[in-house]
């Protein structure tokens, strides 16, 4: 089965996420690794579960627009020389993506590391 049969996503903006070297090293071992994994949104809920610091405090819904993530990550202060806790909310059209954006932001894929 080709990636596209397994899932039914045309959006340029999840496929070049489900792209990045970080995103691909997180596929679990009972998949085929030679194709481009394209994790599913259950996945990438079971993902952000394991590694978030708070997963309690973090919300995933369905709105009028689409789909919301609200969390919160220790994010490094550089101004304090410390982590501070940090509310960050994440919205799109796609549940996949949203989820996307949250672990790319977890890994540092954005630039900034969130533990």
């Amino acid at each position: 089965m080709t990636p596209s049969e397994k899932h039914n996503h045309s959006s340029e903006e999840y496929l070049q996420m489900c792209r990045h070297p970080a995103i691909q090293a997180l596929q679990p071992t009972s998949e085929n690794n030679r194709d481009l994994w394209l994790p599913t949104a259950e996945q990438l809920h079971e993902l952000l579960n394991q590694k978030l610091p708070y997963p309690e405090r973090s919300s995933f819904r369905r709105t009028a627009n689409g789909w919301e993530y609200e969390t919160y990550f220790r994010e490094w202060a550089a101004d304090y020389g410390t982590y501070i806790d940090a509310h960050r909310h994440f919205v799109g059209p796609d549940a996949e993506v949203v989820l996307l954006q949250v672990l790319g932001a977890l890994l540092g894929i954005d630039g900034r590391w969130m533990v």
